[in-house]
C-alpha cells in the first residue's frame, strides 16, 4: 500500500505542495510538448524523439500529481501510486535517449538505446509488481542509478559539442535531481513539518531538474547539433562513433 503521510490537506488535495506543483508541471510539459514538435518538425526521427520525451514529461507529472491530490483511503491511489513510481522509469529513460538521439547517435536504434529501455522496463515491471514489498528507500536510490546510466550520453554530449552548454546543463539538472532523490530516500529534511517534507523537496527538485533537462532537449530539436552537421562543417567524430553504421546521409539543410 502506498505510504501515509500525515500532512495538511488544502483545497481538498491530501499531500498539496506535491499534487500542484506537478499537475502546474503537467500543464507546462504539455506547452513544452508542442513547442519541440513545433521546432523539431519535418524529420521523423527527431520528430519520435521528442514526441516521447514530452509525453514522458507530461506523464510523470499527471500521475505523480493526481497520485498526491487522492486521500488515503480512496480506491485509486494504489493504482495511481504504482503508475507514478513507473512514470519516473520511462522519464529517466526518455531524457537520455532523445538527448543521445539528437546529439550523439544521429538515429533510431542502437545497443545503447536499447539496453536504456531495457533498464526501464525492468523498472517499470518492478514498480508495477514488487512495489509494496520495497523499503521506502529502494524506489527513489533506484531513481538515482538509472538516472546515473545518462553519464555516457552527458560525456559524449560535452566531447561532440564542447562550445555548447548543453553538458553543463546536464550536469546541473542531474545533480539537482539526484540532491532531491537522497533526501527522499533519508526521509529528511521537514522544513515544514505536515506541509513541506523531504518528498516536497524531491518534486521541488524533479520540476526544477525536469526544466533543465527540457531546455536542453529544446535546443537540440532543431537538428543544429546533429552528429551529420558537424561532418559537413569538417568536425572528426570521436573514436567510439566511428564504428556505428553508417551516418544519415546529409541531403538537404534539414536532417
Amino acid at each position: 500500500m502506498p505510504p501515509v503521510r500525515h500532512l495538511t490537506p488544502y483545497l481538498g488535495l491530501s499531500e498539496p505542495i506535491s499534487a500542484i506543483l506537478h499537475l502546474a508541471a503537467a500543464l507546462a510539459a504539455l506547452a513544452g510538448l508542442f513547442a519541440l514538435l513545433r521546432r523539431g518538425r519535418g524529420c521523423g526521427y527527431r520528430t519520435a524523439a521528442l514526441g516521447i520525451f514530452g509525453l514522458a514529461a507530461v506523464n510523470l507529472f499527471l500521475m505523480s500529481g493526481t497520485y498526491h491530490s487522492l486521500p488515503a483511503a480512496d480506491p485509486l491511489r494504489p493504482l495511481f501510486w504504482r503508475l507514478d513510481h513507473a512514470a519516473v522509469w520511462i522519464l529517466l529513460a526518455a531524457n537520455f535517449w532523445a538527448i543521445r538521439v539528437l546529439a550523439v547517435d544521429g538515429r533510431l536504434g542502437g545497443r545503447w538505446q536499447a539496453a536504456l529501455w531495457a533498464v526501464c522496463l525492468l523498472g517499470v515491471g518492478c514498480e508495477l509488481t514488487a512495489i509494496d514489498s520495497l523499503p521506502y528507500w529502494i524506489s527513489p536510490t533506484l531513481y538515482i542509478g538509472m538516472g546515473w546510466l545518462g553519464l555516457p550520453t552527458l560525456l559524449a554530449v560535452g566531447r561532440l559539442h564542447p562550445e555548447a552548454p548543453h553538458a553543463a546543463r546536464m550536469w546541473a539538472g542531474g545533480l539537482i535531481a539526484t540532491a532531491g532523490g537522497l533526501m527522499d530516500a533519508a526521509e529528511w529534511p521537514s522544513p515544514v513539518p505536515r506541509i513541506v517534507e523531504y518528498h516536497e523537496l524531491l518534486h521541488a527538485c524533479t520540476a526544477a531538474g525536469g526544466a533543465i533537462f527540457f531546455l536542453v532537449v529544446y535546443s537540440l530539436a532543431d537538428g543544429a547539433f546533429h552528429p551529420a552537421a558537424r561532418e559537413r562543417e569538417g568536425v572528426a567524430e570521436p573514436d567510439e562513433l566511428a564504428t556505428e553504421p553508417e551516418r544519415v546521409r546529409v541531403t538537404s539543410g534539414r536532417f
